[in-house]
């Protein structure tokens, strides 16, 4: 009698464990497609309903904090948290440190945003977004050339990468290259004709090329 209880128990609490196990997987599924909808908030909401189900989901951590990179009202240091979580729950998530890099980014921390964009190169080469973060990385540590090198190359992984060939812009606005600096703002806006960004620094070159 004693074993057949146990074994109902053993039953019962995996039935348990499997349905949380799938609510899990429906919030994270959830907060993917508000991601890629970008409504990160909504994104935010459901990863977190997530990993308070399953806290060992590494995905979750990363998900939840690029969607916090994402919203304009937050800064990296709110999102540092999450990554960190995420690569320590799987120490090879390029995707993790790269967007940790970014979120050093927005701290002016460019000696880890260099590192973690390192890292997360050397994981793999073939991510466009590391190479533009790294680019970005390169212009705070007023490293124009080498940032340049690294936004052509984000731009040859991806050729409608808006950001990329707007910051390049930037680079080349920063060395005086004016005329090539106007063609990168052209470009961004054809592919984003929203990019603030590249709207200013656009009539910021043609001022000074007059």
């Amino acid at each position: 009698m004693k074993k057949v209880i146990f074994v109902s128990l053993i039953v019962f609490w995996g039935a348990i464990i499997s349905c949380y196990s799938q609510t899990s997987k429906e919030y994270s599924d959830k907060g993917k497609a508000k991601y890629e909808a970008k409504d990160y908030q909504g994104a935010i909401d459901d990863y977190s309903k997530a990993i308070a189900i399953n806290t060992k989901d590494a995905d979750a951590y990363y998900y939840r904090g690029t969607a916090k990179l994402r919203l304009e009202k937050t800064e990296g240091a709110e999102a540092i948290s999450d990554l960190n979580k995420a690569i320590s729950l799987k120490s090879k998530y390029a995707e993790a440190y790269s967007s940790r890099g970014f979120a050093y980014v927005q701290l002016h921390d460019y000696k880890n945003a260099l590192k973690d964009c390192n890292k997360a190169i050397k994981l793999n080469l073939r991510d466009c977004n590391v190479y533009y973060y790294r680019g970005i990385t390169w212009l705070g540590l007023k490293k124009t050339d080498k940032a340049m090198k690294d936004f052509d190359l984000a731009i040859e992984l991806n050729p409608k990468y808006a950001d990329a060939y707007t910051f390049r812009g930037i680079a080349k606005l920063t060395s005086k290259n004016f005329t090539e600096a106007i063609v990168d703002f052209d470009k961004a806006l054809k592919i984003d004709p929203k990019s603030k960004n590249a709207l200013i620094y656009r009539v910021v070159a043609q001022k000074c090329s007059e």
